[in-house]
């Protein structure tokens, strides 16, 4: 008598419910990881902003343009001119602009997306800043 070396239909199923259980607890961890990244690049991006045009604005005492002081990446912020604008779920989310001598930095926590509530979790406010 031959027999063949095979798993049975119990083990199959024993393994199936298995993957089954490990992929509802990881797959919205995953999901949420991309959030997180994207919520920590913004926030960078913010104190870059910051840094980079009050540096710029100190030594050069005008800053017509944000392309003059900084890249940013354009598939992230929208920029035109002195603003810099960060869309989360099509909606705007940050908002970095120059006007009469002060940086503003606005967050919008209205209609805000995932990574935009991550980003005000993390404690980031809406503040000003002297140029």
């Amino acid at each position: 008598m031959v027999s063949k070396k095979a798993f049975s239909l119990l083990e199959l199923i024993f393994a199936i419910v298995i993957i089954g259980i490990i992929s509802t607890v990881a797959v919205p961890k995953l999901l949420d990881t991309k959030d997180n990244a994207e919520s920590a690049i913004v926030q960078k991006d913010i104190a870059t902003i910051i840094s980079s045009v009050r540096a710029y604005y100190m030594v050069n005492n005008k800053l017509d343009n944000f392309e003059e002081a900084l890249t940013l990446n354009p598939n992230t912020w929208n920029i035109e001119g002195t603003t810099a604008i960060y869309k989360d779920d099509n909606s705007s989310c940050v908002s970095v602009n120059i006007e009469n001598k002060k940086l503003s930095v606005i967050i919008n926590d209205e209609n805000s997306g995932s990574v935009c509530e991550k980003i005000i979790a993390s404690g980031i406010s809406s503040s000003e800043y002297d140029l």
